[in-house]
């Protein structure tokens, strides 16, 4: 059934801020498929059109060949009745995104339940809640990200990390926030990598990703273009003349 209201509380999923939401990439998971990439798209990108008709969004998608979507938003549904109509689609519900304050005590309970009901087998904090250039904040948004996966693990659950730009826009030591936390993050947490907002940022993302070979399992594909406000899809997809990101590149160093 449909839920009534316009404000969410025990079901208050965000999208997870992206300026834009483009097909996660995710290398095949037990070795099936020889490692080839599989690709979903985040709902984010479409929520408008997702609130009007979300099965005929989700057929779509299919239709265009992903595999997978990824929400922030049950669009009004509840929770199983949303996991439902995805797997209808005959797509899966790679996962959730969130704040890191719903991965704490009795809101962690709250969100693994939700995936219980939807199907979701993963949780991705959208965001950094603290203080940018406080380094132990980052050290605690590490610690709760890590007690998390322990926890969601007994459920079946993974966690992961989304990065924008703030996590390559201070340094520590003369090295990046993200760098802090892909080393005290434990390798429980999935780092869901998204090497256009690293462009945007300044950073080299395919040389990052050398530096860290075997640390990212999944990628969120975002153009680097710093304001696509007004711009058509086509000016404003991967690989449009704006876009800064070297995707052959990128994409080479994903696959190791």
């Amino acid at each position: 059934m449909r839920r009534s209201g316009a404000c969410m509380t025990r079901r208050e999923f965000i999208a997870g801020a992206a300026a834009c939401a483009l097909p996660l990439a995710a290398p095949a998971g037990d070795g099936d498929r020889g490692g080839a990439m599989r690709f979903g798209a985040q709902l984010y990108g479409i929520r408008g059109v997702c609130a009007r008709d979300l099965p005929g969004a989700l057929a779509a998608i299919r239709r265009m060949g992903y595999e997978s979507v990824e929400t922030g938003s049950f669009f009004g549904f509840e929770p199983a009745v949303f996991g439902g109509m995805v797997r209808a689609a005959g797509l899966e519900l790679a996962s959730l995104q969130l704040y890191p304050r719903h991965l704490v005590g009795k809101r962690l309970e709250e969100t693994l339940r939700l995936c219980r009901e939807c199907g979701a087998r993963r949780v991705t904090s959208a965001w950094f809640e603290g203080g940018a250039a406080n380094r132990n904040d980052w050290l605690l948004c590490a610690e709760v990200l890590n007690a998390a996966a322990d926890a969601a693990a007994r459920d079946g659950v993974s966690v992961g990390y989304h990065n924008h730009g703030q996590e390559f826009a201070v340094k520590f030591d003369g090295r990046f926030a993200m760098d802090l936390l892909a080393e005290n993050l434990s390798p429980a947490v999935t780092l869901e990598f998204d090497p256009g907002w690293c462009v945007m940022a300044g950073e080299d993302a395919a040389g990052w990703l050398s530096r860290h070979v075997g640390r990212i399992r999944d990628a969120h594909l975002t153009p680097a273009i710093a304001d696509s406000a007004g711009l058509s899809p086509g000016e404003a997809g991967l690989g449009a003349p704006r876009d800064r990101a070297a995707w052959p590149e990128i994409v080479a160093a994903l696959r190791t």
